[in-house]
């Protein structure tokens, strides 16, 4: 008997933003010191043991950063793009608070 594989991951919301950025692990520390954020799984790192791959957890939501290869032009950081496509809206009880931390 076959088994299948659940739709949405455990812990996961139907949408979740996957953000390609340099430096995954510099963004996963802060990520993690301005907005609380903690690490699903164990970050997936290279062979020069550098972070390719973190899957994080805000309050109830979670989201994925992988590291950008400039080789793959579908596959840049908002650095090497001059911005970002990506939009990620954080809900909080005190943003002047929020605001704080992450500067």
């Amino acid at each position: 008997m076959a088994v299948r594989a659940k739709p949405v991951p455990e812990g996961l919301h139907t949408a979740t933003p996957y953000m390609i950025v340099k430096g995954v692990k510099d963004a996963l520390g802060f990520y993690e010191q301005a907005f609380g954020a903690v690490e699903m799984t164990e970050p997936t790192t290279g062979p020069e043991g550098d972070v390719q791959h973190a899957h994080l957890k805000l309050g109830d939501s979670a989201f994925m950063l992988t590291a950008e290869y400039p080789d793959f032009p579908n596959h840049l950081g908002p650095l090497a793009l001059g911005g970002s496509p990506v939009h990620i809206y954080l809900y909080v009880d005190d943003v002047d608070a929020w605001f704080r931390r992450a500067i």
